[in-house]
C-alpha cells in the first residue's frame, strides 16, 4: 500500500453509518465514538485521522462531541493508493489464541487479504470471523495502516482457486524446495502464501499445490511454528517487493 499523507494522529475508521461532505464528517459509529470520547477522552479542537478504508484518509478536527455523534471539520484529505501486488495470507486454523496472534502480526507487517484454511490435519476448530475482524481493526489502528483488510470465511485447501496472474508460495520442510529469492515476484499481480498446521499439509494437499504449480520454499533448517512461519514468509515477500 502507498499513502500520500503520513498518519500523524490516532487512526479511526468510517463505515456506512457515517456522513461525509466537502468540509465536514459526521461520525455515527457508536463503537468508534466510544473509543474516541470515553476511552481516549478526546476533546473539541483535537485532531484525529479518519479513513474509509478503501479510497480516502482525512485529518479532521473535532468541532462537536456527544455520546451518539461526533462532528469533524476536514483539515486535509488524501487518496489511498495501492501497490501493484496483492499479498494474500492463507493460514491454517490453529488451536487456542495462536491463530489470533498470527492474524495480528500479519496485519502489522502489511498483508492485504487473509483467507483462513481448513486443513486435513486440523479438524473441528471454530470459525471466529467476527472476532477476527475486530482484531484486524485493532491491529490496523495500532500500526496506523488506513487500508481495510478483508478476511474470508475459512475454506478447505482443495477449494482454493488459482488466478492466471497469481503466484502461490508454500513453505514446507519435507519436500523439494527452493529459496524465495529464486522466484520472480515482480511479474505477479497477486501473491498468495499458504501456511500449514503444526503437522504440515497432507500428501493430498501437497499434490493439489503441485498441480497448481505452487512454489515450495525453504525457511531454513529450523522447524518453525505455524504462526512464526507466516510472519517470516510475509516479511521476506514484503522485503523483496519493497525493500525497507
Amino acid at each position: 500500500h502507498i499513502l500520500t499523507m503520513k498518519i500523524k494522529h490516532d487512526l479511526f475508521f468510517l463505515n456506512d453509518k457515517d456522513r461525509i461532505s466537502e468540509s465536514e464528517i459526521a461520525l455515527n459509529n457508536l463503537s468508534e465514538i466510544h473509543h474516541i470520547a470515553t476511552v481516549l477522552r478526546k476533546k473539541i479542537g483535537e485532531i484525529i485521522c479518519l479513513s474509509d478504508g478503501k479510497s480516502f484518509v482525512y485529518d479532521a478536527e473535532i468541532i462537536f462531541i456527544e455520546k451518539k455523534s461526533i462532528q469533524f471539520k476536514i483539515l486535509e484529505k488524501a487518496p489511498l493508493l495501492h501497490l501493484s501486488h496483492q499479498i494474500t495470507y492463507c493460514p491454517s486454523l490453529l488451536k487456542g489464541d495462536r491463530f489470533d496472534f498470527a492474524i495480528e502480526k500479519a496485519v502489522e507487517i502489511g498483508v492485504q487479504k487473509i483467507e483462513p484454511l481448513i486443513t486435513d490435519h486440523v479438524i473441528g476448530l471454530k470459525n471466529k470471523l467476527e472476532k477476527w475482524q475486530d482484531q484486524i481493526l485493532a491491529a490496523l489502528k495500532q500500526s496506523k495502516n488506513p487500508h481495510f483488510i478483508d478476511i474470508d470465511e475459512p475454506i478447505k485447501v482443495l477449494h482454493q482457486k488459482k488466478r492466471a496472474d497469481e503466484i502461490w508460495i508454500v513453505p514446507e520442510i519435507d519436500v523439494k524446495s527452493i529459496q524465495l529469492t529464486q522466484i520472480d515476484l515482480s511479474a505477479a499481480k497477486s501473491i498468495k502464501f499458504f501456511i500449514g498446521p503444526e503437522g504440515g499439509f497432507s500428501e493430498n494437499e501437497l499434490e493439489f499445490f503441485r498441480k497448481n504449480e505452487a512454489h515450495f520454499i525453504s525457511l531454513g533448517k529450523s522447524r518453525l511454528r505455524a504462526e512464526t512461519a507466516g510472519i517470516v514468509t510475509l516479511t521476506l515477500i514484503r522485503n523483496l517487493l519493497n525493500p525497507y
